[in-house]
């Protein structure tokens, strides 16, 4: 396969010049004339995209969160490092000090938000700063991405949503005033919206901002975890961990031998699923490439699944006898709702790895590949790329290719700054 000396571009560009039937605007893609290391640069580039590309496309999703909520609570993707649990309630309990009303406090919080970013880039951060490319423009600021993991952390004591919060403060800046001279039913209605033990605002804050966590928020935020998480693997992290060099998943951890039986159970079940469909997740493209007939990346996704195949040869003896009655147990005792047609999808592609040698020849299992393009017709119904040419068209090079690491890479960035801080604290 393969066209020597030439490359694909890796996105599809919109052809405002030669609009296709219709008057639909036509993606292509163009072809270099390059020397054949540029082209393993852009291939290596293709790849660099391809690991960060976690789009579910074969609707695994279900699984995969149920997963990640069990280690890593009140975490989501969006989530960079761990100051911003003490950033949003640090800027709530200031605008709450300023008795700012419910009419006013949104304007105030994107102002504030906003101007955070700038506070930040100018005092050398860079790493994790949310908005620093989109600026103003981002959509969903630091508040709203953190919200939901701020009261799972038992920072955030008010349950309600954002939107609710700010809503209730005029009520609750009056029975606060109320509450002077009031018993203690009216005392309960002002519980403070935050937890009363957060550290104290840094000096210089907020123009002089860091993400960097003061050993005292360190030992904060490990404290909360393990008040309210204590039996995920997160705040075992938190509390236990040692600064580590920066692992691909939690199962590769160094630590990983002293971490609790049951998140060693847990997630030995979690790295077998991930193992075994991400080929399913490679097939699915390399079936996209040959439909496009695009020999570069059709040479790129074999080759993915040939160091597929062998990671499965060297987990063979775990997969062989891999319990799947027990990892379905897991996962719904996790909460997951699993539908009938997901649960059947997963088992057979399993029972279809577990045969001898069956990754080695998956790339040519016609069962295999009508397994997987069932599933996304499924799924996707008349707009599978496998079936719809318009949809294919669309297709960039790479979906949902990266093994599900279950939020590991943003949780790992922020359980070191966590740690790290609290390791200053002991060497102090």
């Amino acid at each position: 396969m393969g066209h020597v000396g030439y490359l694909p571009q890796v996105t599809a560009r919109l052809d405002r010049q030669n609009p296709q039937p219709g008057g639909h605007l036509g993606s292509s893609f163009t072809w270099l004339d390059y020397s054949e290391r540029d082209r393993k640069r852009s291939l290596d580039a293709i790849d660099s995209i391809a690991e960060h590309d976690t789009r579910d496309e074969l609707g695994l999703g279900v699984i995969r969160d149920a997963f990640s909520e069990l280690f890593f609570p009140g975490t989501t993707t969006l989530q960079t490092r761990a100051r911003y649990f003490l950033i949003v309630p640090w800027m709530y309990l200031s605008l709450e000090g300023r008795r700012m009303p419910s009419a006013r406090i949104d304007k105030e919080r994107v102002w504030f938000e906003d101007s955070l970013v700038g506070s930040l880039l100018s005092s050398g951060e860079s790493d994790g700063v949310i908005g620093k490319v989109a600026g103003a423009r981002l959509q969903r600021k630091p508040s709203s991405i953190y919200w939901y993991g701020l009261g799972r952390w038992g920072i955030r004591r008010l349950n309600a949503t954002q939107g609710q919060y700010q809503q209730s403060l005029d009520g609750y800046y009056r029975r606060r005033r109320q509450s002077r001279n009031a018993g203690d039913e009216v005392a309960e209605q002002t519980a403070p919206n935050w937890h009363a033990g957060l550290p104290e605002l840094p000096a210089g804050w907020p123009d002089q901002a860091s993400l960097t966590l003061r050993p005292i928020e360190g030992d904060y935020l490990a404290e909360r975890l393990a008040v309210h998480a204590g039996d995920a693997l997160l705040a075992y992290l938190a509390t236990h961990g040692k600064p580590w060099q920066s692992t691909d998943f939690a199962w590769t951890h160094p630590q990983l031998a002293q971490f609790p039986s049951e998140a060693r159970f847990q997630l030995e079940h979690a790295r077998l699923f991930s193992t075994v469909m991400h080929g399913a997740a490679l097939l699915y493209n390399l079936m996209l490439a040959e439909l496009r007939h695009n020999d570069e990346w059709g040479t790129y996704y074999q080759g993915r699944l040939d160091a597929w195949a062998q990671s499965i040869e060297h987990t063979r003896d775990s997969l062989s006898s891999w319990d799947t009655p027990a990892f379905w147990r897991l996962v719904i005792n996790a909460g997951a709702r699993v539908s009938a047609p997901t649960q059947r999808f997963v088992s057979e592609w399993i029972r279809l790895v577990q045969r001898d040698d069956a990754a080695e020849r998956i790339a040519d299992d016609d069962r295999a590949r009508r397994h997987v393009g069932d599933r996304e017709c499924r799924l996707k119904g008349s707009q599978a790329r496998l079936t719809n040419p318009r949809s294919l068209e669309l297709w960039g090079g790479g979906s949902g290719t990266a093994a599900l690491d279950f939020r590991w890479g943003v949780t790992q960035r922020m359980l070191l700054d966590i740690v790290s801080a609290r390791d200053e604290a002991k060497g102090a």
